[in-house]
């Protein structure tokens, strides 16, 4: 469990997940995690259902999962706050606080029954901001200090920092928002974790849009997965999402086209 990067597959981690599902939930803020820690939850729920075990059971088979589960130290969670008011100042403050009152709610008291009931989790708020607040977790009452977990708080399009995809999300975020999908994370026998996340089509989109090495990494681990579980992607979504034409010009984005074809061409490698 002592490792410097974290997957799904880390106690400590699923724990802070479950944490923040719950405190998002309670806070009745609209949430999805996107990114890295998307894929692994989408992954690891292909794996559960092509291996029909949980995620410790698939493990004592002798498979590495870590050859799955692309392994990162933050998480990327998509927001929606709808502050009322004129006074844009109040309107600031009410978020902040309202993100600052999920912090609070995810660490609580700090220690927590881990999934498996084996041990107890240790979380702690070592940075409280309301975009990039940090956690550190620890183990049975041990704290290490390379166990810390930043969090990417986006609120909408404008919070994004990434000028390629500015203008792609910007038109699609509420879009994603509303269409994120629940999945069951089997962590061992009779454990799951529910998390929210992106869809895997919304994820593919994106990813393929970006096009970092490790983004196309993630959309191959995602479409050779998703079709050995028997949930291959919905194509067409991609597609609709990709080559739509633009509804103020009304001509296709040539990029964004090339790129469908791009993961046309992935998927025919696998």
């Amino acid at each position: 469990m002592k490792r410097e990067l974290f997957s799904v597959a880390d106690e400590e981690f699923l724990t802070l997940l479950d944490r923040t599902s719950f405190a998002f939930n309670r806070a009745g803020i609209p949430y999805m995690v996107v990114g890295g820690v998307s894929t692994q939850a989408c992954v690891a729920a292909y794996l559960n259902s092509i291996h029909g075990a949980s995620l410790k059971e698939i493990e004592e088979k002798g498979i590495r999962l870590q050859d799955y589960l692309r392994a990162t130290d933050d998480v990327d969670i998509a927001i929606r706050l709808d502050e009322q008011g004129y006074d844009k100042e109040a309107r600031e403050i009410n978020a902040r606080n309202r993100i600052f009152s999920v912090l609070d709610d995810i660490v609580g008291d700090g220690e927590f029954i881990s999934p498996t009931e084996d041990h107890i989790i240790n979380i702690g708020l070592c940075r409280k901001g309301h975009v990039r607040p940090e956690f550190k977790l620890g183990v049975d009452g041990e704290i290490y200090d390379d166990k810390v977990v930043m969090f990417n708080v986006f609120r909408g399009p404008r919070d994004l920092n990434n000028t390629h995809l500015k203008e792609f999300e910007a038109s699609l975020y509420d879009r994603f928002l509303n269409e994120a999908i629940n999945v069951d994370i089997k962590y061992a026998p009779n454990v799951a974790v529910s998390l929210r996340i992106k869809r895997p089509e919304h994820t593919i989109a994106t990813k393929i849009v970006n096009g970092r090495d490790k983004d196309i990494a993630d959309v191959i681990s995602i479409l050779r997965q998703s079709r050995q579980a028997g949930c291959p992607i919905v194509h067409d979504m991609v597609e609709e999402i990709l080559c739509s034409k633009d509804a103020k010009y009304d001509i296709q984005n040539e990029y964004l086209c090339k790129r469908y074809e791009l993961l046309k061409e992935l998927e025919k490698t696998l």
